[in-house]
């Protein structure tokens, strides 16, 4: 400060005397409170070289006092060079344990780097393997199927051999391990002791015996098979457990529905809705009470029910009654026999249009049946009309329909002539009850 800063100022024609009261004290100051030729002082003294702050300067100032007055000595800083020579080991010690932990710390980083690639890299894998054993699986050429197998184990010899030169501490055994215990989602011991105990797929068909690693290299096809095919058979055995369960289940709903089925009568149906409704109309009115293409639907697919489970009843020729003993109470046993198809639908439609007026005028209270020989022939009239419209064929055997012929024609159209008399009962109806 005293020679080229103040000289190079002094040459500049700034006041001597001034210049000569600017002591190190200015660099203590805050610098806002400086003032005149103390800031230019400070400029210049800046382009010489790097000003400390305040408190820094506040702390070299303590420390040059201790210094010149010895109380250091008793730490062999006797001047100003031994107490730069001290800072300068202090630093040199501070940058090599810096340096010691940053070479532990890379080496740890570096190890946990490759373990979080590894687990990485094989979630990737088995996403891409089981992708592919979808197409094994749906492909029926036997060849493709093998072809697409002896992929799986390239990849998993190139990924055996990746983890050897990631971690090449690892023998063959530990990394056969590894990857065993990662396919089959397992731990490492389980899938240590599942390698050492279990036959090897390497022999299989020879003998049942685990494939001994210890005296094979890391890079050894058997290793690589022996994993992948364990791997496989898992998937496969996964495959068929789950096709079972879905097996179960269907058998399982199909049961239920048929179970359900079977307390569902198409004509108890039709006689609670005509109950309800020819009950209900006083009070609420003919809107909503209607039949719609919704009971046409659900009676359809009754009807359809019906048949089936009717097909081949006893039933009276002559009247259209039921016999469950082999006997009518009109006719006896001369006219008994095996119901067929037609009939059956005969005796639907004259018990389903009986219901509908039973519900109308009120049970017990002398409803009649519609006729035998009528309920024939309204059923003959809508075979031959539905023949007319192309619907059935001229082949069409009436006496043994096929499901499709009931379920989408001959269902629909009774429902249909149904639901117009149930319609026409509920104007009759609403009249007697003088709300029409």
């Amino acid at each position: 400060m005293n020679r080229p800063v103040k000289g190079m100022l002094k040459s500049k024609g700034l006041n001597v005397s001034e210049l000569d009261r600017i002591t190190l004290d200015i660099l203590v100051k805050d610098r806002k409170s400086l003032i005149g030729i103390e800031i230019e002082v400070l400029e210049e003294l800046k382009k010489k070289l790097r000003v400390p702050t305040p408190e820094e300067m506040v702390r070299l100032i303590e420390i040059r006092e201790q210094v010149q007055s010895g109380a250091l000595s008793n730490l062999g800083i006797s001047s100003a060079q031994d107490f730069s020579q001290a800072r300068v080991e202090e630093e040199t010690t501070a940058s090599i344990k810096l340096d010691i932990i940053w070479h532990f710390t890379t080496s740890i980083l570096t190890n946990l780097t490759r373990v979080v690639e590894s687990y990485i890299r094989s979630k990737q894998d088995l996403l891409r393997i089981k992708a592919l054993l979808k197409s094994i699986y749906e492909d029926t050429d036997i060849t493709l199927q093998f072809l697409r197998e002896e992929i799986l184990i390239d990849l998993a010899s190139m990924r055996i051999y990746e983890m050897k030169i990631m971690h090449p501490e690892l023998d063959a055994t530990s990394i056969s391990t590894w990857m065993h215990a990662r396919f089959s989602s397992k731990d490492m011991m389980a899938a240590a002791k599942d390698l050492e105990n279990t036959p090897s797929p390497v022999f299989a068909g020879i003998i049942d015996k685990p494939l001994d690693m210890e005296g094979l290299e890391f890079d050894n096809y058997a290793i690589a098979y022996d994993v992948m095919q364990r791997f496989l058979k898992q998937e496969r055995m996964v495959k068929l457990a789950k096709e079972e369960y879905a097996f179960e289940a269907k058998e399982k709903e199909a049961r239920a529905i048929a179970s359900k089925k079977v307390g569902i009568d198409v004509l108890m149906y039709l006689q609670n809705k005509g109950a309800t409704v020819f009950r209900a109309i006083s009070r609420v009115g003919t809107k909503g009470l209607e039949w719609t293409q919704s009971d046409t639907v659900k009676c359809s697919n009754l009807l359809s029910y019906y048949i089936k489970t009717n097909r081949g009843r006893l039933i009276c020729t002559a009247c259209g009654a039921v016999t469950t003993d082999g006997q009518c109470s009109q006719h006896k046993k001369s006219f008994i026999k095996e119901s067929n198809d037609s009939e059956n639908l005969s005796i639907f439609i004259m018990r389903a249009l009986f219901e509908i007026k039973d519900g109308l005028i009120g049970a017990g209270k002398g409803a009649e049946p519609m006729a035998w020989d009528k309920a024939k022939t309204t059923i003959d009239r809508e075979i031959a009309t539905l023949k007319r419209q192309g619907k059935l064929t001229s082949k069409t055997n009436v006496k043994e329909l096929l499901p499709g012929e009931i379920n989408y024609v001959i269902g629909p159209a009774l429902s249909v002539i149904i639901g117009k008399y149930f319609n026409e009962s509920l104007v009759y109806a609403a009249r007697r009850a003088d709300i029409a």
